[in-house]
């Protein structure tokens, strides 16, 4: 980056601070699953999910969404929980919706009587590969990411007190719940 600068050939730098931010994250998953979810403080707020969701797209840290693709928020309303590990979570799952959901994913979050959820309309998961998909070991997954975003949102999840439930959405994709994370109406 200091070369780049240094001698004016730029053109590299969003390359660069793009691998930055990755890395980064890798090291704040990393540092999430070191950890026993007994141990991870959590705090105790309002959580918006429609802010946390427009966070979340606004990051960038999904890259370029598939073209035609929809975030839509069913249930804006606030969950108890820690921002920071309650962004992670979801962030997560958000962006496995983008990666895994088809060419054109609508991709929900909400909150219903279970917990919150997130679940899209593409192809799903095989019944023979749940069981594994939250068992995940560390490693870089063929798409780039580290491969442990399950892991990481069950992770959260434990720390909350919830359990991480994967199944089918109503549209025959992936959904992914949050279960016992309560709305703060």
């Amino acid at each position: 980056v200091d070369l780049a600068r240094e001698t004016g050939e730029t053109e590299r730098l969003a390359a660069a601070e793009s691998a930055f931010g990755r890395i980064e994250a890798m090291i704040d998953e990393a540092l999430v699953m070191a950890r026993d979810p007994d141990e991870i403080e959590t705090a105790d707020e309002a959580v918006d999910l429609a802010d946390l969701a427009a966070d979340c797209l606004e990051s960038g840290d999904f890259g370029d969404l598939p073209a035609d693709s929809d975030l839509v928020v069913e249930d804006p309303g606030p969950v108890a929980g820690d921002a920071t590990l309650l962004r992670r979570a979801i962030g997560n799952l958000i962006g496995n919706a983008f990666d895994h959901g088809g060419d054109a994913p609508a991709v929900r979050v909400g909150v219903d009587e279970r917990g919150v959820y997130v679940a899209d309309d593409g192809p799903g998961l095989p019944d023979d590969e749940r069981d594994r998909a939250e068992l995940t070991d560390f490693g870089v997954s063929p798409d780039g990411g580290t491969g442990i975003g399950l892991a990481i949102v069950e992770r959260v999840a434990a720390a909350h007190g919830w359990t991480l439930e994967i199944g089918e959405s109503a549209e025959g994709g992936f959904r992914a719940t949050l279960v016992g994370a309560e709305p703060t109406r």
